[in-house]
């Protein structure tokens, strides 16, 4: 018994179902309102106009859906982006961010206080062992690197935020492009490991018009 594939089609000329079963069956299992053809054919792309098959083309996205998944794919590429411009400039330990708060929190004191007590300041006074300098010196380090990271983290947060307002406000996918493209560069300005020169970055961002 030889077994056939078949598609039913419905007098809309649309399938309903795929069979697999006996030729001589085949009658038996099609409507007096459906057609077969042989073969399994795409349900819901095959159509069969006056006797044949055609396969209708893929149906593109719309425009609003287009522009959707570009908004939200940029979205994410300028959240990564943000991550890693911060992580540039951070030791990613654990506690560490708490550590950065102690350490601007003692150079801010010292340098306010007219006769500073090394004991009451363990970072600096660490710092200063290790590396052979003042604890003057390790407090105006520690004050600088404070400063350098409040600005490229404001800069990277206005970046960001910017960037974000543009792309929810794209009207077309290209538009979307040009303002994930622009906040990824300030954000690679921001990212570079010569604190110098992302707090330079930073300093053109907040102070652009």
């Amino acid at each position: 018994m030889s077994i056939v594939e078949i598609t039913v089609f419905g007098t809309d000329g649309v399938p309903r179902r795929h069979l697999d079963l006996a030729l001589e069956d085949v009658a038996l299992n099609v409507g007096a309102d459906e057609a077969a053809a042989p073969g399994h054919h795409d349900l819901d792309r095959a159509r069969l106009i006056d006797g044949e098959v055609v396969v209708l083309p893929p149906e593109l996205p719309s425009p609003e859906a287009l522009l959707a998944k570009a908004r939200a794919s940029a979205a994410v590429a300028v959240n990564r982006a943000t991550a890693d411009t911060r992580l540039a400039h951070v030791t990613a330990l654990p506690m560490q961010d708490g550590i950065y708060q102690r350490k601007m929190e003692e150079a801010g004191r010292w340098i306010a206080d007219p006769a500073p007590d090394l004991a009451l300041y363990p970072f600096i006074a660490g710092r200063a062992k290790a590396t052979g300098k003042t604890p003057q010196a390790v407090a105006e380090e520690f004050a600088a690197k404070a400063h350098a990271w409040e600005r490229i983290g404001a800069a990277t947060d206005a970046v960001r935020d910017a960037h974000t307002v543009a792309i929810g406000a794209a009207e077309t996918p290209e538009q979307v492009a040009i303002a994930r493209d622009t906040a990824l560069a300030d954000l690679a300005l921001l990212a570079d490991p010569d604190t110098a020169v992302a707090l330079a970055a930073a300093v053109t961002i907040l102070t652009a018009e």
